[in-house]
């Protein structure tokens, strides 16, 4: 069975995948709300430990990709309410994910060059920010049937 934090998670995810793509931006309205309702389901399901724990590990995680460039605000902010909502194991299920496609853009952008690209030329950066709710909305739909065993 699911969980309902995880329940709630992937329905803000949705939400903000939803939102994301057509403005590229993640609202305040939408991740706050996540962030206080998993440490209210904490109090509630007597796990406060581990909703917090979500939310402080995601947070400090979220907050060093926002400062290294890696992340935009809005995806920090939404790690962060799936940290507190899902607890630190789908927290971490989610930030994964953002960290290794983030990783091969990276990688692909900076360090390998184009095949046709002049010598002493650096390559074009991507046009826009890459829409991270759907990569943390499929890394935690993953983690969650993987918890429960398939779907």
């Amino acid at each position: 069975m699911i969980s309902a934090g995880a329940l709630i998670a992937i329905i803000v995810c949705v939400l903000a995948v939803i939102v994301e793509l057509p403005t590229q931006r993640i609202p305040n309205w939408l991740c706050l709300p996540g962030v206080v309702g998993g440490l209210l389901l904490g109090v509630v399901d007597g796990d406060l430990f581990g909703h917090a724990a979500g939310l402080l590990v995601l947070g400090v995680i979220a907050l060093g990709l926002f400062a290294a460039g890696w992340a935009a605000g809005g995806t920090a902010k939404l790690l962060m309410a799936v940290g507190s909502l899902a607890g630190l194991g789908g927290g971490l299920s989610a930030t994964g994910a953002v960290v290794v496609t983030y990783g091969v853009l990276w990688v692909t952008y900076r360090v390998l060059p184009p095949p046709d690209l002049e010598p002493g030329t650096r390559p074009r950066e991507p046009e826009g920010i890459l829409p991270s709710s759907p990569l943390i909305l499929v890394a935690l739909l993953l983690w969650t049937f993987a918890m429960r065993g398939g779907p």
